[in-house]
């Protein structure tokens, strides 16, 4: 998970290929890209959730099993690989314009052991080939579970080392809702203030104590929450009190 907010002109790194932010505006939230790789920039193609590279590319019959590649020259006629494309040549047909589902159907055609594997086998062979030729990713919603799943595999040390289940138990024994009148005391990020900001959408009020000169509130400007959630915070020193 990463978090990332969308301003054109600037890119973001996504399987070693720089992703243009104005390419990721205007689609909704859930939406699957695949990466494609060329020469001078990286393209995003939207694809289904549900799409795999290599789904309808061969049928599998489930009473096959791996006895025959055993049998390496056999299967190979005494070759080292079982793979005639080698890595020039991948890298040319993905230089030329071929997306990642058509270099793993390329890969499919050339190997000479594809076939003879297991229904297990093929489907492994292919989700190794896709995280590599084909790699996927998915735009969500920067809420407040979201950003405590990508802060805490991120920098946890940020959100005082706070999991999803922790920030649940948090929000129900406050029994915050809208109309309350909260008092927040948040060293995290402002994780724990976003979570209450949103789930009041703006109905009563939250007063959010901090220490210090300014408080940490880098979560609530990830979540995007509406003008009246964000009109809905006070925020004091703590020192005042």
């Amino acid at each position: 998970l990463m978090v990332e907010r969308p301003r054109p002109g600037e890119k973001i790194k996504i399987a070693r290929a720089n992703i243009r932010h104005e390419d990721l505006i205007g689609f909704p939230y859930g939406t699957v890209f695949e990466v494609n790789k060329g020469e001078r920039s990286a393209l995003l193609e939207e694809i289904l959730a549900s799409g795999n590279p290599g789904s309808s590319i061969n049928e599998v019959s489930k009473d096959r099993d791996n006895r025959v590649l055993l049998d390496k020259n056999a299967l190979t006629n005494g070759k080292e690989s079982s793979q005639k494309l080698g890595a020039d040549q991948i890298k040319e047909l993905k230089n030329s314009g071929m997306n990642g589902r058509e270099v793993i159907k390329s890969l499919i055609e050339n190997s000479d052991t594809f076939k003879h594997k297991t229904e297990f086998s093929q489907a492994k062979w292919l989700k190794k080939k896709a995280a590599k030729h084909s790699p996927q990713f998915v735009t969500i919603k920067p809420t407040s579970l979201t950003l405590c799943q990508a802060y805490f595999m991120k920098c946890a040390g940020k959100i005082n080392y706070m999991r999803e289940d922790t920030l649940g138990r948090i929000l129900t024994m406050s029994n915050v809702q809208p109309g309350s009148r909260a008092l927040v005391v948040d060293s995290g990020c402002g994780l724990v203030l976003g979570a209450v900001a949103e789930r009041m959408g703006g109905y009563g009020r939250i007063f959010h104590g901090f220490n210090g000169l300014q408080p940490s509130v880098d979560a609530v400007r990830w979540m995007n929450l509406d003008k009246d959630a964000i009109a809905s915070i006070v925020q004091f020193p703590l020192s005042e009190l």
